[in-house]
């Protein structure tokens, strides 16, 4: 028998891309930390290290748990009060930089049909596929959207398709 924890709910949180929270290292040197790891529920030591002025994805570390998120607050307490690590509200990012539009989920469709008209704007300029612009449409009308990202998706559709 495995000595894994496995929980369904903390591995669907990684995939939707939500943690829990988040926090960010704000030195420019290295900062070694204890956390809790989400797969087997034991502590180990991560090293955080990147340029924080520059958002480096390493700088960064997620908690998936209230009980991860307890356990890295309790530990690396030292850490805190020294301003090493803070506690950083990131962006939600639904969906991740490498993924084609193609392949988004209606969740992460709506995120973009959520997005500010000039950056839904850029989208709709550099998306070729017409079954994602009528999806885009379908949650538009759904979510109540303005007139205007409805015509600016309808506009899409009818140029790909004609």
């Amino acid at each position: 028998m495995s000595d894994q924890t496995f929980d369904p709910k903390t591995f669907a949180a990684m995939q939707l891309s939500r943690p829990f929270a988040t926090y960010k290292k704000k030195i420019l040197g290295k900062a070694a930390v204890s956390v809790l790891s989400p797969w087997t529920g034991r502590p180990e030591g991560i090293m955080m290290e990147g340029d924080p002025e520059k958002g480096d994805e390493t700088c960064f570390y997620d908690s998936w748990s209230a009980a991860e998120d307890a356990y890295f607050t309790r530990i690396n307490k030292r850490l805190f009060d020294l301003g090493v690590i803070i506690r950083e509200n990131r962006k939600e990012q639904l969906i991740p930089a490498d993924k084609k539009i193609e392949q988004y989920s209606d969740d992460e469709l709506k995120v973009v049909v959520d997005m500010k008209y000039a950056a839904l704007q850029k989208v709709l300029a550099e998306t070729t596929s017409g079954a994602v612009i009528n999806r885009m449409l379908m949650l538009a009308k759904e979510m109540d959207k303005s007139d205007r990202i409805v015509r600016a998706l309808e506009a899409k559709l009818s140029e790909l398709q004609g």
